[in-house]
Formats: C-alpha cells, sequence, structure tokens
C-alpha cells in the first residue's frame, strides 16, 4: 500500500491479517484508502482531521489533545502558562542546571535509560505492555528521545512522535522517577516540566507548527490538568480502524477467542 504520509507503523500482527498505524493522516489519504481498502489490511487512523462516510469502517472515537501553537514563539509560550504550577517550577528547574544534563542525541545509552525506567514503571503500575527491544526499534525511526538526568542519572524521559510534513510533534510516552521515590515528587514535577520547556524550544527552533501533549480524556484529571497548564489548545480530532468485511469478520472472531495475552496484539487502539 502506497501512501504519501510520514507516520506509517506496519507490522504483521497475525496470519490472516496484517496491521498498519497511520497517525495524522490526510484527508485525501483517509477518503483513497476508505472507499477500498486492501485485502487482508487493517489500517488504524490516529489523530485524523475527518471520519469517512465508508462501510469498511470498524470503529471509531473521538480524541481530545491539547496543543501549543510554537509559531507563538518562546516568550509568548512562556507567558501562556500558567504561572504558579508551571512557570515556577521550570525556574525551580532552571537554579538546578549545573546538576542536570538533557540528552537528545538518540543514542542507545538514552534509549536504554529510557526503556528501563519507563518497564519498571509499567511493571509496577501494570497499565500497560513494557517496551520491548522490537517495539523499541520501531519507535526509533519516527521519534525524538529527551532524558534529563540529575548529577548523571536518568529522571524523567520522553518519546515525541515527528511529523516533519506536518510541523507536529506528539508526546507518546513519558515516565518519571516519581513512582519511585514519592518524597522527591515535587523535585522530579520541575525537571518534568523543565524538560517539556526544553522540547518545545526544540521544536520552535526546528519550525515545527504544532506541539501536541497528547490524549487529555475529558480533562478532568491530573494529568489533563498538568498537560493544559502549558496554556495550549484543545483539538478535537478522530481514531478509527479501516478493513474489508471478510477481515473484519475474522478480527471480531479473534477477540472472542480465550488466547493467552502474549498471542494478542500489544499495540493499544489510541
Amino acid at each position: 500500500m502506497q501512501i504519501n504520509m510520514m507516520v506509517i507503523f506496519k507490522a504483521r500482527r497475525f496470519i490472516l491479517w496484517r496491521e498498519t498505524t497511520i497517525y495524522f493522516p490526510h484527508p485525501e489519504a483517509i477518503e483513497r484508502i476508505a472507499a477500498a481498502p486492501a485485502p487482508g489490511e487493517i489500517v488504524r487512523f490516529s489523530q485524523a482531521p475527518i471520519v469517512p462516510d465508508s462501510p469498511y469502517l470498524l470503529r471509531h472515537h473521538e480524541v481530545a489533545t491539547t496543543c501549543l501553537d510554537l509559531s507563538m514563539g518562546p516568550q509568548a509560550l512562556y507567558r501562556a502558562m500558567d504561572p504558579k504550577s508551571c512557570r515556577y517550577p521550570i525556574r525551580r528547574a532552571e537554579k538546578m542546571n549545573g546538576r542536570l544534563e538533557i540528552d537528545s542525541s538518540g543514542d542507545a545509552g538514552g534509549w536504554n535509560d529510557f526503556a528501563a525506567l519507563y518497564n519498571r514503571f509499567v511493571g509496577t503500575k501494570r497499565f500497560a505492555a513494557p517496551l520491548t527491544s522490537a517495539r523499541l526499534a520501531q519507535w526509533k525511526r519516527a521519534s525524538d528521545l529527551f532524558v534529563i538526568r540529575q548529577s548523571g542519572r536518568a529522571m524523567c524521559g520522553h518519546v515525541l512522535l515527528r511529523d516533519e510534513e506536518a510541523g507536529r510533534a506528539r508526546l507518546m510516552f513519558s515516565v518519571n522517577r516519581g513512582f519511585e521515590a514519592p518524597e522527591d515528587r515535587a523535585t522530579i514535577g520541575a525537571l518534568n516540566r523543565y524538560l517539556h520547556w526544553h522540547e518545545i524550544l526544540h521544536y520552535c527552533g526546528e519550525g515545527f507548527r504544532i506541539f501536541d501533549f497528547g490524549g487529555i480524556g475529558d480533562g478532568s484529571n491530573g494529568i489533563a490538568r498538568f498537560k493544559l497548564s502549558f496554556g495550549g489548545s484543545i483539538r478535537r480530532e478522530h481514531s478509527f480502524v479501516i478493513t474489508d468485511k471478510l477481515t473484519a469478520a475474522a478480527h471480531s472472531l479473534y477477540r472472542t477467542l480465550p488466547l493467552p495475552t502474549a498471542l494478542r496484539t500489544t499495540q493499544r487502539f489510541a
């Protein structure tokens, strides 16, 4: 399948079908695929601007994210942040700058630090699958990694999906040491915000137009409030699945089978 898109993930998940995930798809690509999906292929569209009127639409839900308009420039972006919950912690972290290192090289050491911290976190909370070497290799091809270290120790890490065509960077994975050291959460929270601010400046400098913090649900939980404190606006988009009728039937049957978790897809519909 040829698609003129930037962010595409392909993977064979089951013997009867292939799966492709497309982030930030163009309307013309959506309409083309939805009109005649390839046999035996499940296409997952994430954060699309439209929902096609197609008989091959398997499921759909609306997603809300918070996005910064990077064309505002650093000064206006900084002023738009909440002064108490956002700007103050960033200033606090800036005073620790002599002991801080931000690694955005994307080398093996940074990815290893991030994966180790992330997998300990999900192993404790059990809300997501761990990042295997195969999944990491997939994300490395289309993402930027930022890790902040304090006195040489990795404290926070973020993986951002990078779409140069759309001028958009989207937070996909985030982890910090707050779950290991609750007594240090205030300091870790400051470092986490400081790392986000560094990323915002980085993408401003690269000419990107949108910094996407990712999903906020209904906007009422703590993570949503954290993201909204950076001053962005809420953007509503669509995630949905397109596939042919035969593959849809096979996939529906597969989802009802009592298979071990390890045999099921680890890629969530997002």
